[in-house]
């Protein structure tokens, strides 16, 4: 089970972690150590190529390499989703993450990055160094109609990290 986290306010107006639910995934001890391990938790934990709309999540995780939770950043339209990284950089230290991996889908299925892909990219890799968080990824995920199968692009792995 890997929980997904939300933060909200407590009665002294200060912004807490709330579990709010728990995804049946692998287990706790399991670690993520290629994009396609990530993609497969994205296509078969989150359903992310099921979804019509864009949807930003990033997966935090402790030293050693396990998932200790994750959190849905957005959620926007058919070819976008807006987010601020003070939002991520927020969440990724309340839960202590020490390594981070923010994911979206494409509901086209084209996992080109956009010219917006690489900018979110590049102002989350400057938030993460002035924070002290190791930024692992950025991956896209969808379903390539033509392949007729789920597919993922991996900025780590074309070296773009």
């Amino acid at each position: 089970m890997i929980n997904e986290y939300v933060t909200r306010y407590n009665v002294e107006r200060l912004p807490v972690l709330v579990s709010d639910r728990a995804v049946s995934y692998g287990s706790a001890n399991d670690t993520y150590d290629s994009p396609s391990d990530v993609a497969l938790f994205l296509w078969n934990g989150l359903h992310m190529t099921d979804d019509t709309e864009e949807r930003v999540v990033m997966l935090c995780f402790n030293t050693a390499g396990h998932m200790i939770g994750f959190f849905e950043i957005s959620r926007g339209g058919l070819d976008y989703a807006v987010f601020d990284v003070s939002s991520i950089a927020r969440k990724a230290l309340l839960i202590g993450a020490s390594s981070i991996i923010v994911a979206h889908n494409h509901p086209s299925g084209n996992l080109t990055p956009s010219c917006e892909d690489d900018k979110a990219s590049e102002r989350i890799k400057e938030m993460c160094k002035i924070i002290g968080i190791r930024y692992n990824d950025f991956v896209i995920v969808g379903f390539d109609k033509y392949a007729k199968c789920n597919a993922y692009y991996s900025y780590s792995e074309r070296e773009r990290m």
